[in-house]
């Protein structure tokens, strides 16, 4: 009881005016705290928005053709030692994004996997990107590079006949446009059995091969052809069917026809 009592006169004691005076310096020690909590929570704000921005590259610099090595966002995670600044020419730039488009693997849908067997694998071979690029460099006459490209694949691979099929026919036109008719004579051989292997329905390939190779027995014995009466005669009946005897005779025909026999398959006289 004696407690209550004292703790009451003590109560009783206290001034009024000192209790405004105590609530008033509470206050004032409290917002300077709350300040400095509200530029805390500010500052981390941006910090986490900047590091992000960093992150994801969210910066002019990051879609500049003219982008330099320090400029890049990751440079600035490294706290290695400085590094001038490279620039890099939108030519070079372009010229590397290409070479990663050239490399990168063609998108095969899955829907093909579903298709008969031979379709599937005759889509997959147009879509290979080795045969792309040698047709690319073909076009371009750049004819060694698309050679080692083709020979590659007829060395490598096992699987797909329709690619085969396909890096033989980029050989032929390439030895032909070299005109390295022996050469292009080896590999057309080996086209018409890559033909025969593709098993075309309604399509036989071994007549191809077969008038191929009479063609060239043709060579041996085209002397005696030439001077044949019923050869020439059917020769001179051929060019008045056309109209053509003021423009070519007999033996003409015949001389065009001994440098087809002896270039083919080449286009080149």
């Amino acid at each position: 009881m004696t407690e209550n009592k004292e703790a009451k006169s003590l109560v009783k004691k206290v001034d009024m005016g000192d209790m405004r005076i105590l609530v008033i310096g509470i206050i004032l020690l409290i917002i300077p705290i709350l300040f400095i909590l509200f530029n805390f929570t500010r500052s981390s704000k941006n910090d986490v928005i900047n590091s992000t921005r960093d992150r994801l590259g969210m910066s002019k610099a990051a879609f500049s053709f003219k982008r330099t090595a320090s400029q890049h966002p990751a440079s600035k995670s490294g706290a290695g030692p400085r590094v001038p600044a490279v620039q890099v020419s939108p030519e070079k730039e372009w010229s590397q994004a290409v070479d990663r488009i050239s490399k990168a693997k063609a998108y095969v849908p899955p829907q093909i996997a579903a298709m008969p067997k031979n379709d599937r694998k005759y889509y997959e071979a147009e879509m290979n990107n080795d045969i792309r690029n040698a047709n690319m460099m073909i076009s371009q006459r750049r004819f060694d590079e698309a050679q080692v490209i083709c020979e590659e694949i007829l060395r490598t691979e096992s699987e797909n006949e329709f690619l085969r099929f396909m890096a033989s026919g980029n050989l032929c036109t390439i030895f032909d446009e070299k005109g390295d008719v022996p050469a292009l004579r080896k590999e057309f051989l080996r086209y018409l059995d890559l033909l025969e292997s593709l098993k075309i329905n309604g399509f036989t390939a071994k007549n191809v091969k077969a008038g191929y190779l009479s063609m060239n027995k043709m060579l041996l014995d085209f002397g005696k052809i030439r001077v044949d009466p019923l050869v020439r005669s059917h020769v001179q009946e051929i060019i008045k069917q056309n109209n053509a005897e003021g423009v070519t005779n007999v033996d003409s025909v015949l001389d065009d026809t001994l440098g087809y026999l002896k270039n083919f398959p080449s286009t080149k006289k």
